[in-house]
């Protein structure tokens, strides 16, 4: 619950849209449809994100901190492979989608040990609230 005048503040990590995670992704989300297993799901971050921009008095974003992190195609697998996604996934489906993904950046990276210096930063929207109309 917030009283005006107050703000709400999103924080998200941005990652390189053409990166080994965001290629890894793309194509795991192509190998789930192929196989049957994609569910669609609705981007409700943004969808509220677009909400209280339409409904606050004023918003701004802006930019945390900022870092390198170097990413592999393997740590991709690692993370993803125990993630909440996967978790309503039968276990011979994960184990050939992660296996598909697997040969698949193999082919593409040249390893799943490719390492990749990537720029990373945490980004906040900062929504603001200057009276209670809302």
């Amino acid at each position: 619950m917030l009283r005006p005048p107050g703000a709400i503040v999103i924080g998200r990590t941005e990652m390189p849209p053409d990166g080994i995670d965001a290629r890894m992704k793309q194509r795991l989300a192509a190998i789930l449809r192929e196989l049957g297993a994609d569910k669609d799901r609705a981007n409700a971050r943004e969808d509220i994100a677009q909400w209280l921009a339409s409904n606050a008095d004023s918003s701004e974003s802006t930019t945390a901190a900022s870092w390198t992190a170097s990413r592999t195609p393997r740590g991709f697998i690692e993370r993803h492979g125990s993630g909440a996604r996967f978790a309503t996934l039968p276990a011979r489906l994960k184990t050939q989608a992660l296996a598909e993904l697997g040969a698949w950046a193999a082919a593409t990276f040249g390893s799943l040990d490719a390492a990749a210096p990537e720029p990373h930063a945490f980004a906040l929207q900062i929504f603001k609230f200057h009276n209670g109309n809302h």
